[in-house]
């Protein structure tokens, strides 16, 4: 069996489990599935439909409006790490700071 086939296997189970209104122990014991594997795979299935309903953080940019002083610093923050950026600046380097903060 491939890794997608156990996947969409076992997507179909949770899609039974969930339809049964059984809870997790009397469905395992109805399908003869040991609930610490039915476990496992429900909490993968459950993580991985969460993480892609979130938008992946790496893409979170925002528009930038100049309403200050030209002089002023430009300030990007990144979570925790704030970069400030003030005229004139090396492009080259703040593209390779850029590449190296986490994602």
């Amino acid at each position: 069996m491939t890794l997608n086939e156990r996947d969409l296997l076992w997507k179909e189970r949770i899609e039974s489990f969930e339809s049964s209104g059984l809870n997790g122990a009397q469905w395992c014991r109805s399908q003869e599935i040991p609930v610490k594997q039915f476990r496992y795979w429900h909490k993968k299935l459950r993580r991985r439909a969460a993480a892609q309903t979130q938008e992946p953080k790496r893409n979170r940019w925002t528009a930038v409006s100049r309403e200050t002083a030209a002089d002023a610093p430009l300030l990007l923050v990144c979570g925790s790490i704030k970069i400030e950026v003030r005229q004139p600046f090396n492009p080259e380097l703040l593209q390779a700071v850029l590449k190296v903060l986490p994602q």
